[in-house]
C-alpha cells in the first residue's frame, strides 16, 4: 500500500465516516520558502487524493501564519532591504509594508511566490490568511476561552518546558494598536469577557474589546490547538521539529483536549529534504534555500512530484543539480514503463510504482509518451528550438518512428526545455557543446587518422540511421589501428574536446553537411 493510502485508511479509521475530512497545513511568510517546506503542501495533496480515490470527500486548507510577529529579518533579504525591516520586528508578518514595493504586505510578497508554485504543480489547497482571519475577529471567543483558561494552559506548557512560565502569564500576544509591535505590550486588566487594558513600551495605553478589534493572537502552541478546534482538523503533516517528544505537537494535543474538549488530527512526520551536495538542512533565516521555482527550472512537474511521491515523508531525501539528474530521469521514465505495463517487475514493485505514477501524472496518457534521455535532450536543446525539427531529428536518431501527438509535442517542449536549463546552469562542461567551424591549423593527427575523418567526411554524404553512422565511424576508426585515438581526434576536430556526446548521434543531430565542411577541411 502506498504511504498516502495508509494514512488516508489511518485517518478514516481514526474519525469514523465524516461528510468532510479536513487536511491541513501552514508555516508563516517570514521569507522566501525552500523545498523543504513544500514536502507539507505535497503531502496533503496526496493525502487528500488517497482520501478522495477512497470516495471521501476532503479538503486541504493551509494556513498562513501572516498574523505571527517578525521575529528577526531573514539573511535570504537582500542587505538593502534588512536595515527596512529591522524596524518592524515584533509586527505581525501581514501588516508590514511589502520592502519590494509590489505587494499589499511582507507577508503577501513570499505567499505568492509559494501559492504560484503550487499552481504550477497542479497542488491547489485552500488558503486562508490568519491576518485576515485574525483582524476579522473571527476566533475572539475562542479566545476568551484560553484566556480564562490561562492557568491550567501554563501548567500544561510547564509539563514541556526546562524552565516554567511563572504565575500571572498570559498566553496570548496582544499588539499594540498605535505601532502595531507585540514585543513589549502588557496585560494590565480582563474583564473575563472580550475586553483588556493593556499599554506598550510605545507608551500607549489602550483598552481593546477584541470581539471588535482583532489585535490580539495566542502564542504558538495554543493557536495551534485552537486553530485544529476551529477548521475540525482530521490530518495534518508537520516537520520533524514540531514532531519529537515534548515538542509543540504533543503540547498543542493535550491544550486542544484539555481546553477545547476535541482530540488532535493523525499527524505524520515529514523528514527534510534537501539539495546534493549542501551540507546542513536548508534555513531561510541562514540564507541557505533551494526553492520549488529553482527545482522547476530542471525537473518538469510529473518529476518534482515523482519526488515526493516516491519517497515515505519520514525519509529524507536530496534533489541532485548535478550530472546525477540524468539518472533522475532514467528512475522516472523506468516508473511510466511500469505504469503501463512495459517492464517486468514483481506484482509488489509494480503495484507500488504504478501508485507513484498516478500520484505523478496530473494528465494519464492512454499510451505510454515518448521518452528521450535527458543525455540527448541536453545536446539537441543546445541546437534547436523547434519541436517540429526536433521531431524529424528524432525519427533520423531512432529516438521515434511515429509522428508524436499533441500530448508528446508538449511534453518534448517542456522537456527540452528543463535540459537547456540544465546544461546553461548546473552541467559539467562536458555536456555543453560548441561546434568549430573550422580546425586549428596546429591541430595534430596521425596520416591514418586524416584519412578516415576524410573518408568519414564522403560517406556522410549517404543516408544513415543514428545506429548504422556509429557503427561506420568504429569501421573507420578500427581501420586505423587506434580506434580510442580516431575517436578523440574526431571530437577535438569538431568540438575542441577529446569526448563527446555519442558520435553517430551527435553528427546528426548538429547535421551532416556542417560536419562534412569541417571534415573536409583537412583535405
Amino acid at each position: 500500500m502506498h504511504w498516502a493510502d495508509g494514512i488516508a485508511k489511518s485517518i478514516v479509521k481514526k474519525w469514523g465516516d465524516l461528510d468532510v475530512y479536513i487536511l491541513e497545513g501552514g508555516i508563516a511568510p517570514s521569507a522566501r520558502k525552500h523545498i523543504g517546506s513544500f514536502r507539507e503542501i505535497v503531502t496533503g495533496f496526496f493525502v487528500k487524493k488517497a482520501l478522495e480515490d477512497l470516495g471521501k470527500k476532503a479538503r486541504f486548507i493551509y494556513s498562513w501564519d501572516s498574523f505571527d510577529r517578525l521575529k528577526k529579518v531573514s539573511a535570504s533579504i537582500p542587505e538593502e532591504k534588512k536595515k527596512e525591516l529591522e524596524k518592524y520586528v515584533g509586527v505581525p508578518q501581514g501588516l508590514i509594508p511589502d520592502p519590494f514595493g509590489c505587494h499589499k504586505s511582507y507577508a503577501e510578497h513570499f505567499q505568492e511566490f509559494v501559492e504560484k508554485e503550487a499552481e504550477s504543480l497542479g497542488v491547489k489547497p485552500d488558503f486562508i490568511y490568519e491576518d485576515e482571519e485574525y483582524r476579522n475577529c473571527v476566533y475572539w471567543k475562542l479566545i476568551s476561552k484560553v484566556m480564562k483558561n490561562r492557568e491550567k494552559i501554563r501548567v500544561i506548557i510547564n509539563k514541556y518546558r526546562d524552565h516554567e512560565i511563572e504565575e500571572g502569564w498570559w498566553p496570548v500576544t496582544v499588539y499594540c494598536e498605535k505601532c502595531n509591535n507585540g514585543d513589549d505590550t502588557e496585560i494590565l486588566d480582563y474583564d473575563g469577557k472580550s475586553t483588556i487594558d493593556y499599554e506598550c513600551g510605545c507608551g500607549h495605553k489602550g483598552k481593546m474589546d477584541f470581539s471588535k478589534v482583532g489585535m490580539i493572537k495566542p502564542t504558538w502552541r495554543v493557536d495551534w490547538a485552537m486553530r485544529w478546534f476551529h477548521y475540525g482538523v482530521n490530518f495534518e503533516p508537520s516537520g520533524k521539529d514540531h514532531m519529537v517528544a515534548g515538542s509543540s505537537y504533543e503540547t498543542s494535543s493535550e491544550i486542544v483536549k484539555e481546553i477545547f474538549g476535541r482530540e488532535p488530527p493523525l499527524a505524520k512526520m515529514y523528514e527534510f529534504v534537501g539539495r546534493k551536495g549542501d551540507k546542513g538542512k536548508m534555513s531561510a533565516s541562514v540564507g541557505n534555500i533551494v526553492t520549488a521555482t529553482d527545482v522547476m527550472e530542471i525537473y518538469p512537474d510529473e518529476i518534482i512530484l515523482y519526488f515526493f511521491a516516491g519517497t515515505k515523508p519520514n525519509k529524507l531525501f536530496n534533489i541532485p543539480f548535478d550530472e546525477e539528474v540524468l539518472k533522475v530521469y532514467e528512475d522516472f521514465y523506468f516508473c511510466e514503463r511500469i505504469y503501463f505495463g512495459l517492464e517486468d517487475v514483481s506484482e509488489r514493485d509494480a503495484d507500488h510504482w504504478k501508485r507513484v505514477y498516478e500520484l505523478s501524472v496530473r494528465n494519464i496518457p492512454e499510451k505510454i509518451p515518448v521518452q528521450i534521455p535527458l543525455s540527448f535532450l541536453s545536446l539537441i536543446s543546445q541546437i534547436y528550438d523547434d519541436v517540429d525539427k526536433v521531431e524529424d531529428l528524432l525519427r533520423k536518431t531512432g529516438h521515434i518512428k511515429e509522428e508524436l501527438g499533441e500530448h508528446d509535442k508538449k511534453r518534448l517542449k517542456v522537456f527540452m526545455e528543463k535540459a537547456r536549463n540544465w546544461v546553461k546552469d548546473y552541467a559539467p562542461d562536458n555536456y555543453k557543446i560548441n561546434v568549430r567551424e573550422t580546425v586549428p591549423s596546429d591541430l595534430k593527427m596521425e596520416k591514418g587518422h586524416r584519412e578516415a575523418l576524410l573518408k568519414l567526411a564522403e560517406d556522410l554524404k549517404k543516408e544513415w540511421t543514428a545506429e548504422d553512422l556509429q557503427n561506420r565511424i568504429y569501421e573507420l576508426g578500427k581501420g586505423t589501428g587506434d580506434v580510442k585515438g580516431f575517436f578523440q581526434v574526431l571530437y577535438l576536430v569538431l568540438i575542441g574536446r577529446k569526448a563527446g556526446p555519442k558520435a553517430g548521434q551527435f553528427i546528426i543531430a548538429i547535421g551532416k553537411d556542417r560536419v562534412i565542411k569541417i571534415l573536409e577541411q583537412l583535405g
